[in-house]
């Protein structure tokens, strides 16, 4: 089983001006791999994972898929406050083909939310959200698992218990990190890919991988300290990251 991208684009409008998000993107993702996409901020990673996980429309290209993929973990904004944590999970599951009690007490266990099952989930304190959105991502049967921007979700007290369900996926399950932090590259990737001006660079070693990123973003901070770039960078800024 595996992901494949050929030739992915995508184009934004910027200043009323098309620019090209992604351009002829091409990676692979085999069975039981744990790659990672490290990216600066607004460089477009999380319209990636949309776009791998089927939301997102493509420009051009060509997206594989045969393994099951999930959604980008931790999404929430699936969920309706004026519902139960319960049924929330109900509705969720449903549509994977879960339907059973056991289903949801398992999703309230893995995200330590069971005491709020049947409260509504507006009326829960902040960390049910963001621990039932990882806890019900984590807690399908995928093959490939979507992260955006942090594996471990939750509160302080519950990221040892996140890690350990994270180490504890069979190891022929996959997972995608996208992020700008190389701390979670390093912490869950085996390989990752560099995303920089709408093209990926691959590594298969993570510390060379990390260390060119490291570069990049230094160069990018100078630009940025260079007081004759402070206009160019301005007009840039206006629209690239509008969206995204």
């Amino acid at each position: 089983m595996s992901l494949e991208l050929h030739n992915v684009s995508k184009m934004i409008n910027a200043g009323g001006v098309r620019h090209p998000l992604f351009e002829n993107l091409n990676l692979r993702i085999e069975t039981g791999d744990r790659v990672g996409i490290l990216g600066m901020p607004k460089s477009g990673k999380s319209t990636l994972l949309r776009m791998i996980c089927g939301t997102e429309p493509l420009f051009e290209g060509k997206i594989e898929r045969t393994s099951r993929v999930s959604w980008p973990i931790p999404l929430s904004e699936i969920f309706a406050s004026f519902a139960t944590v319960a049924t929330n999970i109900r509705f969720v599951g449903r549509i994977y083909g879960h339907v059973s009690d056991e289903f949801v007490k398992d999703i309230g266990k893995k995200g330590d939310i069971a005491e709020f099952l049947n409260t509504k989930l507006g009326d829960c304190p902040r960390h049910v959200k963001s621990q039932l959105a990882f806890a019900l991502g984590i807690g399908m049967d995928f093959d490939l698992y979507l992260f955006d921007d942090r594996v471990v979700s939750g509160s302080k007290e519950y990221q040892e218990k996140a890690l350990a369900l994270v180490k504890e996926l069979d190891p022929n399950r996959g997972l995608l990190v996208a992020t700008s932090n190389p701390k979670e590259i390093t912490a869950h990737c085996n390989a990752v890919f560099i995303l920089h001006e709408a093209h990926v660079t691959h590594y298969a070693d993570v510390k060379q991988g990390i260390k060119y990123f490291k570069s990049l973003k230094r160069n990018e901070n100078q630009e940025f300290d260079d007081p004759r770039k402070d206009v160019e960078v301005a007009e840039e800024d206006m629209g690239i990251g509008i969206g995204l």
